[in-house]
């Protein structure tokens, strides 16, 4: 595959990724969230339990700004902290009650934009792009 063929398929993943978030966030945009504050929610809804430095991790981000959206969400009592295990550092981070209620929200408006964005290829077609996407991931590690 021409180099100029692979570049083209990174920069279609992050074009769809654009829209995927920017349908994603119009039917959300009554929880008053930003897109970075709605990723916190989705990973935390999915890691229970995960540290500041993991979602640092996870999501690319600098360490003042996952402290301050986790301030913001510690603040409308979208998230709680609960002190570490003595084996680790740091707080770990859980959804509150009403944090869930809102995971659960977002989630069910993802899977319905996917459902959407995924509509065009069969189910064969989904599992070799997933399968594909996967093994990108793990040999980016």
């Amino acid at each position: 595959m021409p180099a100029h063929d692979s570049v083209q398929i990174f920069e279609v993943m992050h074009r769809l990724l654009r829209v995927y978030y920017r349908q994603h966030q119009e039917p959300s945009a009554h929880l008053g969230l930003t897109r970075n504050e709605m990723r916190m929610i989705l990973f935390l809804g999915r890691r229970p339990g995960a540290s500041q430095s993991e979602m640092v991790t996870e999501s690319g981000s600098d360490k003042g700004l996952i402290a301050r959206q986790v301030a913001v969400l510690l603040e409308r009592g979208l998230i709680t902290k609960e002190s570490a295990l003595p084996a680790r550092r740091g707080a770990s981070c859980f959804l509150s009650i009403e944090g869930r209620r809102v995971y659960d929200e977002l989630q069910t408006i993802a899977e319905g934009v996917a459902r959407t964005f995924l509509t065009p290829i069969d189910g064969e077609t989904r599992k070799v792009l997933a399968n594909g996407l996967n093994k990108i991931l793990d040999a980016s590690h």
